[in-house]
């Protein structure tokens, strides 16, 4: 409503106080003029819809569409003036006569006057408080309006009555650039801070990437101590068959004593020795199994070690880029304090160029300080960034260090544990060897029992051609009927006690037969977990391939 009731005014006023018949090249200036007015107007409409986005308060606008304004009232006021000169020349008396009556007047020694009624251009303050407009476009339709203006004044020369004007104008066309050249410097900050927001932005980014790493490192510590847990179970089964091998060494070597003891049942005791020797071997067999269960688990346990070192790496690489980061909050500092260094000189140049304006400086002063302000705020900001950064960097140091103690202890276990592996392959070894010195010396027995029996034939040659021994045959043949009952008690409780061993040896097999279960269920379930762990690294890689995009991108 204020631009319509302007435009009616000004239509109004050039239909009042100038005739196009009377003066063709003032009516078209005048024109010129009023578009030059109505675009410097529209540019400040299209800044302020630009302006409402950034949310800030240009204190000096008020002034700049003042200082328009004046500008535009000087301009008719010097056409006004050129028109009644024409007039004067071509009829004097009756121009005398109506500037006598109230039209306005410019003299020598002061300035235009205007009333304050219909043919003002009255714009509303508030219109304007809430917005701001781009610098470039406004310097140049003011640089514009100079140029016209100028040309103007060169135009109208002849003039005496003019020159006074004229250099209102040229104070006020000062004024509006001294007024560009603030915002300018209005708009560079506004910029700096743009960019301090979006490297805010970019660190916070940088923060949550770190805090997943961790998150992603700490799941691959209990990862890691759950293989350590089931390694540790690998080994306690290690352990129990060890046992349990060396439970069947000694009944093996008890049952070589009976076998040694009981001459006549050889054959018999051989082949249940030669079942017991191959079900340890089935044994063995299972034992080698489990052995190579514990080596690929601790295969796996390397492979983690080293995605552990790898996302090390990576928490590496992210430290460098938080480095780079400092390095350019450095320069936006260094760049910042410049920016106040320039704010600073033009303060003083405008303090020295507008000594004479005491409330313009006020203002001014007042701005400044608001900017002052907002830069220590913007220092302070700094400040708690890089205190928060020094504080994240202590943070993953002192996680690196007990990342890096864990890990030396977890170096520790396992050296000490693949000791304890080769010490028990060692015992494993002896054992073996003992083994096959135990089936040497039953070799050795079963040659001596054969001699034995030779010798035992002979004997009954000769017992059976000496006929005067007949009765201590007899005796001797009673004897041996004798032992030969008890040895058959003793065949009888052999045969139990081979049937007792024969179901500890089922239950042995069943046992592990649930060891070999309980084994695959846990590899089964260290399957699963490596999945989810695979799974996971890629998320985390695919993450760190897109952060890495984005910081080239940003670079």
């Amino acid at each position: 409503m204020e631009r319509i009731d302007s435009d009616k005014l000004q239509s109004s006023w050039l239909d009042t106080h100038f005739n196009p018949m009377k003066s063709t090249w003032l009516s078209e200036n005048l024109q010129y003029m009023n578009r030059n007015f109505k675009e410097i107007m529209k540019l400040m409409d299209e800044g302020s819809g630009l302006a409402n986005g950034v949310d800030i308060y240009d204190p000096k606008r008020p002034q700049l569409i003042a200082l328009v304004e004046e500008f535009y009232k000087m301009y008719h006021a010097l056409a006004e003036h050129c028109d009644q000169l024409e007039l004067e020349r071509h009829n004097p008396e009756p121009l005398r006569s109506g500037l006598e009556q109230g039209s306005p007047q410019l003299t020598p020694g002061t300035g235009a006057s205007f009333s304050s009624g219909d043919s003002s251009i009255d714009i509303s303050k508030e219109h304007y408080e809430s917005s701001s407009f781009s610098s470039d476009s406004e310097s140049e339709s003011i640089n514009c309006t100079e140029s016209t203006y100028n040309s103007k004044v060169t135009q109208m020369n002849g003039i005496g009555e003019q020159q006074e004007n004229s250099e209102l104008s040229t104070d006020s066309i000062r004024k509006i650039k001294e007024h560009a050249s603030y915002k300018e410097l209005v708009a560079k900050n506004i910029r700096y801070q743009e960019e301090l927001r979006l490297l805010n932005q970019k660190l916070q980014q940088s923060e949550n990437e770190i805090a997943r790493l961790n998150s992603a490192l700490e799941k691959g510590q209990t990862v890691a101590g759950d293989l350590q847990v089931e390694l540790q179970a690998a080994h306690d089964e290690i352990r129990a068959r060890d046992a349990s091998i060396e439970d069947l060494n000694a009944r093996a070597s008890q049952l070589e004593n009976w076998i040694a003891e009981l001459q006549n049942h050889i054959s018999d005791s051989s082949q249940k020795a030669e079942m017991l020797m191959k079900e340890l071997e089935v044994a063995q067999e299972k034992m080698q199994k489990s052995n190579e269960g514990t080596a690929l688990l601790t295969a796996k346990f390397e492979s983690e070690r080293r995605q552990v070192l790898e996302l090390q790496e990576l928490v590496s690489g992210y430290k460098s880029d938080v480095s780079d980061r400092d390095l350019t909050i450095m320069d936006l500092r260094a760049a910042l304090s410049e920016s106040q260094q320039k704010l600073v000189t033009e303060k003083e140049q405008l303090l020295l160029q507008m000594a004479t304006c005491k409330e313009r400086q006020q203002t001014f002063e007042a701005g400044l300080k608001e900017w002052e302000c907002r830069s220590k705020l913007l220092e302070e900001n700094l400040r708690l960034r890089e205190n928060e950064m020094n504080a994240m960097k202590q943070w993953h140091d002192i996680e690196k260090n007990d990342m890096q103690v864990d890990i030396h202890h977890l170096k520790e276990s396992l050296a000490s544990k693949d000791n304890q592996v080769e010490e028990l392959n060692k015992d494993l070894d002896r054992l073996k060897l003992k083994y096959d010195m135990l089936v040497a010396e039953k070799d050795g027995l079963a040659a001596q029992i054969q001699n034995l029996l030779a010798e035992a034939s002979a004997k009954n040659d000769q017992v059976q051609q000496m006929e005067k021994h007949m009765c201590n045959l007899q005796k001797e043949h009673q004897e041996l009927i004798a032992g030969s009952a008890h040895a058959q008690k003793l065949v009888g409780e052999l045969r139990s006690r081979v049937e007792q061993l024969e179901n500890e040896v089922d239950s042995q097999k069943v046992v592990i037969s649930d060891g070999a279960e309980k084994k695959r269920e846990a590899i089964r379930q260290l399957c699963f977990s490596l999945e989810h762990y695979r799974s996971g690294y890629q998320e985390l890689r695919q993450a760190f391939l897109g952060h890495k995009r984005h910081a080239v991108q940003a670079s």
